[in-house]
């Protein structure tokens, strides 16, 4: 054979390689086309037919479906008709797809499979179908997508009868279960406020918890009292979830309870909880609540207090405006942006502008505790928006001295320099305040020592910090006392009211003597008539509590 034969042979085989394979495919793709053309029109012909429904009986047009078409169209068809006809239905019952949808939910194969049956079930609308969708809904190890499929769609059928099961299956449920039942819930709004605020009592904690997220999230008033009374719960953690519910709801009936939880429980959780939830069922009484919470050992709670005091919106700001000098950062980061929303900042740059030379400083200092609790950029848009010239000037100045480096470009578009870091802020009370935190306790006396003597903002919070956080009694009478001494102590109110309850009988002797020796006149006179009154102790807390609470309860069954 020559050469050129073989060549021949080699290009017809690697020809007949490439064409065989590819006619294949294009055969395949016409043939795949051809169907899903036949299939369409089949589904065409098929609601065709189902539009009969108006003038035709569902057993014709159900035996005429099954004997025209194959099952898969009958099938596809239905589906897509249970969003449009309500009358399909029966003809999905006459044509066993209910049936088969319940056994796919509960013996699929593939989550997908049993997911899509749920949905379809849901569209039926049939009480009969709602068990299947139940046991689904409850089964603790069933995917999450099916579980949360048979959620909607017991949600759509509404069915009375399945509350009592999803309740008992909400407190039988994991905490990563639980959330697709009580959406289901959720979803009868009302109906289901009953049974849950039976739930109420059950023994087991889970399921006290998640009813009383439950009735929070529905937020009928009608759970109000069955909340309340859950706020003297053995568990912490279902005393948090009713005061979370009862905030929600917002019914003015439990801010008394909500107020004696901010101010007695012995969870700081449940007392951040509380205090959050004033913000909306709160009233008059509710503030005086919120303004010792301010005075509070959890800083988390003093926080929230701070929020629940700027939602209320006070014509009186100044519990929040003590806030600005905690010695926890959070919680003078919260009183900043609250006095932000309230519009404190705009009203005191305004008041830069003022003839008395008083109102001035005093409205400058606030601006700079602002700054200094982490609101620069809040001075720096006041700035940015004042027409004055001369306020403006004053606000930039502000900036750069209590501002950081990143806001120098903010600076330099006004035309101003950043201020040297010994002018922003005092170094020796920077000095004074880490000595305070010295491992050897000599070093933290003699630090205390000449922070009470300094008098300023940032000494009083240094003080006031060590006064309830430091190990050491020693110091923490020092602190006290160091604080009495200082002609600003009224920014220490709310350390020296948490020093009342420390261990140390000299730490509470110095703390008394500071807030009893305190004078008002000293301090601004827009803020002496506010100043907190330490009128509770760590030991009574809890008591106190359970008493203001059942005189709520006794006087809203009245």
């Amino acid at each position: 054979m020559s050469v050129l034969a073989v060549v021949l042979y080699v290009a017809l085989s690697i020809a007949l390689l490439a064409i065989v394979p590819g006619g294949f495919v294009i055969a395949r793709e016409a043939l795949r086309r051809r169907r899903a053309r036949l299939a369409v029109e089949r589904l065409a012909a098929a609601r065709a037919l189902l539009d009969e429904l108006h003038r035709e009986p569902a057993s014709r047009v159900a035996r005429a479906l099954s004997r025209r078409f194959d099952w898969r169209t009958v099938q596809a068809t239905l589906e897509a008709a249970l969003d449009e006809e309500a009358r399909s239905v029966e003809l999905c019952e006459r044509l066993g797809l209910v049936a088969q949808w319940e056994r796919q939910i509960r013996a699929g194969r593939a989550w997908n499979e049993r997911a899509h049956a749920a949905r379809m079930l849901g569209k039926i609308g049939l009480v009969s179908v709602c068990p299947a969708l139940v046991r689904a809904l409850a089964d603790p190890h069933e995917d999450v997508t099916v579980r949360a499929a048979a959620a909607e769609a017991v949600a759509q059928i509404r069915d009375p009868r399945a509350i009592p099961i999803l309740c008992e299956a909400l407190g039988a449920q994991r905490e990563a279960a639980a959330p697709c039942v009580a959406e289901a819930l959720v979803g009868f709004g009302r109906a289901s406020v009953g049974p849950l605020a039976g739930m109420l009592d059950d023994a087991r904690a889970p399921a006290r918890i998640w009813a009383a997220r439950v009735l929070g999230r529905i937020g009928d008033p009608a759970a109000t009292l069955p909340l309340v009374e859950r706020l003297a719960d053995a568990h912490a953690g279902a005393r948090s979830a009713a005061a979370e519910a009862l905030g929600r709801i917002g019914d003015p009936r439990s801010a008394r309870a909500l107020a004696c939880t901010a101010l007695g429980d012995p969870a700081p959780a449940v007392r951040a909880q509380a205090a959050s939830a004033l913000a909306h069922a709160g009233d008059d009484e509710a503030f005086g609540a919120l303004v010792l919470a301010l005075g509070d050992v959890d800083p988390a709670t003093r926080s929230r207090a701070v929020e629940a005091l700027a939602a209320l919106a006070p014509s009186d700001r100044s519990a929040i405006e003590r806030a600005l000098f905690d010695p926890v950062a959070e919680v003078r980061r919260s009183a900043a942006l609250a006095l932000d929303r309230l519009g404190s900042v705009t009203g005191w740059a305004n008041a830069l502008a003022a003839e008395d030379a008083g109102t001035r400083a005093a409205a400058r200092a606030a601006l700079v505790a602002i700054g200094r609790a982490g609101l620069v950029e809040a001075i720096a848009a006041a700035a940015s928006q004042q027409k004055d010239a001369g306020v403006q000037a004053s606000l930039w100045g502000i900036v750069g001295e209590v501002g950081s480096p990143k806001h120098a470009a903010l600076l330099a578009r006004a035309g101003i320099e950043m201020a040297p870091p010994e002018a922003r802020v005092p170094e020796r009370d920077l000095q004074l305040a880490t000595a305070r935190r010295g491992a050897r306790v000599e070093e933290r006396l003699g630090a205390i020592r000449e922070l009470a003597s300094a008098g300023s903002a940032e000494a009083v919070a240094a003080l006031s910090e060590a006064a309830v956080s430091d190990p050491s009694p020693e110091v923490r009478a020092a602190a006290a006392r160091g604080l009495a001494e200082n002609n600003d102590r009224w920014l220490a109110v709310p350390a020296l009211v948490r020093a009342l309850s420390d261990p140390s009988q000299e730490v509470v002797a110095e703390a008394a003597r500071a807030l009893g020796t305190a004078s008002p006149e000293r301090a601004p006179e827009r803020r002496s008539s506010e100043m907190p009154v330490p009128e509770r102790v760590s030991a009574s807390r809890r008591t106190t509590g359970r008493l203001r609470l059942e005189d709520t309860a006794r006087e809203s069954a009245v």
